[in-house]
């Protein structure tokens, strides 16, 4: 049965000539003047089998959900690592593309540079992008959801992405086992961190994935025609998930 996994926050999908999907999270930690962003993966509390590796302080978990707090990393979801077919038709057109707003956008996705958080490779699934439940279409964050054929317990690998300039002298890996038909939320979003004075636009931390400097701002997103999400992920109802405009959206090259 497939399982299907929620991309909320700044998360950048390439669609390759192969056929795979790329997806980059933008290091939004600490960037000047703009509130930080993180990187966790949140499911139902009873949903967790098992996991290896994390810290109790990587680990936090409350009614509503359990986030495990990864530090930049690799990441594989059990079934995505499977030669297969992925299907964008919904989600890429639909999202803003950041050479469309400056030509200049280039992106060198094997640069050991690139400020990252999360890094994915999708070799099957299908993928749909939504605008958030609940916000004005024309003023609305964008996010993608992932079905992902797969059958019994999912497996997330994580492999902590070195330090160049301090690796480590082996990988750094943690797993999560989550039961069967899990529905995951992978999210980088600024999780209502106190207001900073002049915060800038966040849909700014993009310039991370880019080797040389662009300008970004947040896109103009009228998602009249596009479906609002209708997963119940205890993320995007429980508590505000802080996805409040089109800053906070899913981006496409």
């Amino acid at each position: 049965m497939p399982y299907k996994v929620q991309f909320i926050g700044l998360a950048w999908f390439h669609w390759d000539l192969a056929g795979a999907m790329r997806v980059l999270l933008p290091d939004g930690r600490n960037v000047a003047s703009i509130a930080p962003h993180k990187f966790s993966i949140s499911v139902e509390p009873d949903a967790v089998v098992s996991h290896t590796g994390w810290l109790p302080a990587q680990i936090e978990s409350d009614q509503f959900q359990t986030q495990f707090w990864a530090p930049p990393s690799k990441v594989v979801l059990e079934g995505t690592d499977v030669k297969g077919l992925v299907d964008a038709n919904k989600q890429i057109p639909r999202l803003p593309s950041l050479r469309a707003i400056d030509p200049k956008a280039t992106f060198d996705l094997d640069d050991p540079n690139m400020k990252k958080v999360g890094d994915f490779v999708m070799q099957q699934g299908t993928f749909e992008a939504f605008r958030m439940p609940k916000q004005d279409p024309k003023n609305c964050g964008l996010v993608s959801a992932l079905d992902v054929p797969h059958d019994g317990e999912i497996t997330i690998t994580l492999t902590e992405l070195p330090d160049p300039a301090n690796p480590p002298a082996a990988p750094v890996v943690r797993t999560i086992v989550l039961k069967a038909d899990t529905e995951i939320a992978v999210v980088n979003s600024s999780r209502g961190e106190p207001h900073i004075f002049n915060d800038l636009d966040h849909f700014m931390i993009y310039k991370q994935l880019a080797p040389t400097a662009i300008d970004l701002v947040s896109p103009a997103i009228d998602a009249t025609n596009i479906p609002p999400n209708p997963s119940q992920h205890p993320f995007l109802t429980t508590p505000n998930p802080f996805v409040n405009g089109p800053g906070c959206s899913n981006a496409t090259a």
